[in-house]
């Protein structure tokens, strides 16, 4: 009976710590010491009317994007259908890609847009920061879409080249 009570009372506990280690987690900054609301106005110096008006900018653009982005899902997943079909319509292909293309042109134009008119509000010296900032997050974004992909184009895995040890080496 002491055994059980000991064992519950053990598993309670660790119930414990673990449910407040994982909440004091979700509540911690990242690495530079920044928390969410820093990291997404990494932008010096801005004033409460700036910060209100970029808000809205953002509310506005999530609000046309979010349509734009579940009509492209559907669209992807329609072309997948279509392509993996017993016998595949090329002119019902190549129209879903083209309806792709017209949405994914549309969000570019809605992103551009919306950084523009961020930019307007924005100091010399905010700009300059702003721009950095969408630059570095361009190039991660890049990086993660090429995977390990080469300057090239080519996958510089060994396992995609195995007559070649190290194709970063050749490339290099």
């Amino acid at each position: 009976m002491k055994t059980t009570i000991r064992i519950s009372a053990v598993i309670v506990i660790m119930l414990l710590i673990t449910g407040l280690t994982s909440y004091a987690q979700q509540n911690q900054p990242n690495r530079n010491g920044k928390g969410q609301h820093q990291r997404q106005m990494a932008i010096p110096n801005l004033s409460q009317e700036q910060k209100d008006k970029i808000g809205k900018i953002k509310l506005e653009q999530q609000k046309l994007m979010l349509p734009l982005k579940n009509q492209l899902m559907e669209k992807k997943a329609h072309l997948r259908t279509l392509e993996t079909a017993e016998k595949a319509d090329i002119v019902a292909i190549n129209k879903t890609i083209d309806e792709i293309a017209v949405l994914q042109t549309t969000m570019q134009k809605q992103k551009a847009k919306s950084k523009q008119d961020i930019r307007a509000l924005l100091t010399e010296e905010q700009r300059i920061a702003f721009d950095t900032r969408m630059q570095r997050k361009e190039n991660k974004l890049e990086r993660n879409q090429n995977g390990n992909r080469g300057k090239d184009g080519k996958c510089n895995k060994p396992c995609c080249n195995p007559n070649e040890k190290n194709v970063k080496e050749k490339n290099e």
